[in-house]
């Protein structure tokens, strides 16, 4: 919109904000909230460093009004298929001239793709109607956690094979927080996994279970990530180590010179030695230790991989007391009454709940037509994007919210920023091959600095050499800072990248 383009938001719920909207009742932010905010609207005043998921959701609410987006958005509008009405030989891929837009024989008119939606007006008569819309440039911005992966179990060793309840996580969230403990209260809950929804999950449990007919929360999982209940350390500190300048010489960066790659190797004991003294830090203030919780890969390994969370407060305590039960194991199944473990150990339950994360690619492929669907995924099993939001075979079309950095904000909104210089031709495309190299790249680069790429696609190893590249493209000067001193240590944010 500030480029003078009307853009047409698809929603299919009825209400702004996304996996915010649906989530467990005590989930806050993770970031800080001076770090995970628009450039262009700040916080209201008073907003606590780690705002409440709902405070989250006012704040995304205030934007929209602010800036009028609401009255784009169809919402209760669920996209069911995508056809695309041009295909395009390889020459002519992104208009022939690395251009958004497609020229059909010199006619723009020509709509490239349609969209199928599933409409239901419950003012009207509450009926679910078919329409078709076409569109010239289409953005993909259906995020990482719409779709749940399941585990796989032994033949009658499954979910069926439980006389309890199975739920994902996912399907947890979309409770109300009444109907959540009631389900949970004086019931035996086991919680399957280790990130920060299964975390918050055996925390409402806890909280269900108190008092004597209460019962501890079984908390299953098979690798362990590197927490931490220090919302300081979370925050400026791990920043000074991960979005400035200086962190970023220490790790090879895709397109260096030979310069950048003499110092990163001589910088490598410092980065060797920074994770280091945070991984002594981590096991000096928490148990972790005592429960069997050091992850078996460096605290850099996990950070670069967007696998590092905060948990509350009050984890460690329960942990403690005995409300919660900790079980780190191999293979497990289901049997009639709970579950069983890799060494044979049951665990009674009345409910199991499967944190086991989400299936990122699921709802992209779904949506594309064929052709193009079958481009989509590479050989490593995941989406190759030239500057994170375009694949290069794929013409008209941008996918926000696949490719994450360490800081969510910076990452959405440099997208979206240059994504709209793109459409209105501050810049050309260079060539599919040379798009497809840069991409190959960075996923190489990638790959090569987490053994966890596979799970989550996160670019935080060199966020800010990325943002370097998006904006020579649309001819900022990458460098942000008012004086040398601060480019190299100062951390970097969206803030930095605000439109003039």
């Amino acid at each position: 919109m500030h480029h003078g383009f009307t853009p047409t938001l698809m929603e299919a719920g009825d209400s702004l904000g996304g996996i915010w909207r649906r989530t467990c009742s005590i989930t806050k932010l993770q970031s800080t909230s001076a770090r995970y905010q628009f450039s262009d609207f700040p916080w209201p005043n008073g907003t606590p460093p780690h705002p409440h998921h709902q405070q989250v959701l006012d704040y995304f609410d205030s934007y929209a009004a602010h800036f009028h987006i609401k009255d784009k958005i169809l919402f209760n509008c669920k996209v069911v298929e995508i056809k695309c009405t041009q295909v395009q030989g390889p020459s002519m891929l992104w208009g022939g001239k690395g251009s958004a837009f497609a020229n059909i024989n010199g006619n723009r008119e020509n709509k490239v793709w349609d969209v199928r939606v599933e409409r239901r007006d419950f003012q009207l008569d509450d009926k679910v109607h078919h329409e078709w819309l076409q569109f010239d440039f289409l953005v993909l911005c259906v995020g990482r956690y719409g779709d749940p992966s399941y585990p796989t179990f032994p033949l009658n060793r499954g979910p069926d094979s439980f006389s309890g309840k199975v739920m994902h996580a996912m399907e947890y969230a979309m409770l109300d927080n009444a109907s959540a403990q009631q389900m949970l209260k004086g019931k035996r809950v086991i919680v399957v996994g280790y990130m920060k929804s299964a975390i918050d999950i055996t925390m409402e449990a806890t909280t269900a279970n108190q008092g004597a007919q209460g019962h501890p929360c079984h908390l299953i999982f098979r690798t362990t990530n590197w927490i931490t209940v220090d919302r300081n350390l979370f925050g400026k500190f791990l920043s000074l180590f991960y979005l400035t300048h200086f962190a970023e010489l220490m790790h090879p960066k895709p397109g260096q010179g030979w310069l950048l790659s003499i110092l990163s190797v001589c910088l490598c004991p410092l980065k060797w030695l920074s994770s280091k003294v945070i991984e002594l830090y981590l096991l000096w203030h928490l148990p972790l230790l005592k429960y069997g919780l050091v992850p078996k890969h460096s605290f850099w390994t996990h950070a670069s991989a967007c696998k590092t969370f905060l948990v509350p407060d009050e984890f460690f305590p329960r942990v403690e007391e005995g409300e919660i039960v900790l079980h780190k194991t191999g293979e497990w199944s289901f049997c009639k009454d709970g579950v069983v473990l890799h060494d044979g150990t049951f665990v009674p339950a009345d409910v199991v709940i499967l944190g086991t994360g989400f299936d990122s690619h699921k709802k992209i492929l779904s949506l594309l037509p064929i052709e193009y669907s079958s481009l989509l995924l590479d050989p490593s099993g995941v989406i190759p994007l030239y500057r994170g939001t375009i694949h290069p075979r794929i013409p008209h079309l941008a996918i926000l919210g696949y490719q994450l950095k360490s800081s969510y904000m910076l990452a959405s909104e440099m997208s979206a920023r240059w994504l709209a210089h793109f459409l209105q031709g501050s810049f050309s495309l260079p060539s599919v091959l040379d798009m497809e190299k840069n991409a190959q790249q960075w996923i190489r680069h990638m790959s090569a600095v987490s053994p966890f790429f596979h799970q989550k696609v996160c670019n935080a190893s060199a966020p800010i050499w990325h943002c370097d590249e998006m904006c020579r493209d649309f001819g900022w000067n990458p460098w942000r800072k008012t004086s040398w001193f601060q480019e190299l240590f100062s951390p970097y944010s969206n803030l930095d990248y605000k439109e003039p």
